[in-house]
């Protein structure tokens, strides 16, 4: 990177967005920029995103923008940062996302409270007719713009830093090379258009994305997204039991620690995951309990139910 483009991104947070992964909802938009990626059910099987970004200068565009969930908020305050979302979960018990936004003091960036210009619904992103639920867009740039204006820039109020007790990853130099070809994660057995499979590129010591054995791109560039490293954290699921109609609302055991794979270099190591608070940076581990290094490049952390299969 250049200082001068460095100057320019150390002076805001990072942000992370909400991004729907319905059937309906692919290609979405702006998913090949993040640097950091999560995915976990949001319901019924289906997954959701949330997409960090930081260190991409161009202004990006980014959508279908979906609701907050619980689960994500927790993974959120690792970075403290701006949080774009349409709505959340809001029935009162345990997966209560809006009222945890304002508990935890999130630096929210809900759509019901911004509206148009900063976020619009674009009905032919497609090319065809989709439900509306799937059409709400933003732009990088717009986002900033509007967590700048509340004051949500790299320092707060106080002077303080958002990266003041952030605790960075490790990274290393690539070394590819691996003969591990292909791994596939399952979420729920159910809803097999969910599973995903990666397939190793040796030539870019990458991975592509297959999302219910299709191809799943970037609408912007047509480009497969395609991480340098792969995490699959397993974690419990239940149901937050809070009366909400078919017993949708889902937690997951976000904190404490348990297995995780970690897949980069055309290699998959077994090891684990800790995470000791919501605040608290998430730690990965090979069996001998030594922190793992990852590449450089975009990194893509899959929230898995306990006992999901996963093979490669």
């Amino acid at each position: 990177h250049t200082k001068k483009a460095r100057e320019f991104w150390e002076k805001r947070r990072p942000l992370a967005v909400m991004i729907e992964n319905h059937s309906e909802s692919r290609p979405q938009s702006g998913l090949s920029s993040a640097d950091v990626i999560y995915e976990a059910v949001a319901e019924g099987g289906i997954t959701r995103f949330m997409a960090l970004f930081y260190c991409n200068l161009s202004d990006i565009q980014i959508g279908p923008v979906r609701s907050a969930r619980t689960y994500f908020l927790s993974w959120l305050g690792e970075y403290d940062a701006l949080y774009a979302h349409v709505g959340g979960a809001n029935t009162p018990g345990p997966a209560d996302a809006l009222g945890q936004i304002i508990k935890y003091e999130v630096k929210d960036l809900n759509q019901f409270s911004i509206g148009f210009p900063v976020f619009w619904r674009d009905y032919q992103r497609l090319g065809r007719p989709v439900a509306t639920e799937h059409t709400m867009y933003s732009t990088t740039q717009k986002l900033w713009e509007v967590g700048a204006k509340r004051g949500w820039v790299a320092t707060d109020s106080a002077g303080i830093r958002w990266d003041s007790k952030f605790t960075p990853w490790k990274f290393k130099d690539d070394k590819g090379g691996g003969t591990t070809s292909k791994i596939s994660v399952n979420f729920w057995e159910s809803q097999p258009s969910y599973t995903v499979s990666w397939n190793y590129d040796v030539a870019s010591n990458t991975y592509k994305r297959h999302n219910g054995n299709s191809t799943h791109t970037d609408l912007i560039n047509n480009v497969q997204l395609a991480p340098s490293v792969i995490i699959v954290q397993f974690e419990r699921e239940s149901n937050a039991n809070d009366g909400y109609p078919g017993n949708v609302h889902l937690l997951y055991g976000t904190t404490g620690s348990g297995k995780a794979y970690i897949v980069q270099d055309g290699t998959v190591t077994e090891g684990k995951w800790t995470k000791t608070s919501r605040t608290s940076r998430s730690k990965y581990t090979d069996s001998k309990g030594k922190e793992i290094e990852f590449d450089r490049g975009q990194i893509w952390i899959q929230t898995v139910p306990e006992g999901s299969k996963v093979t490669y």
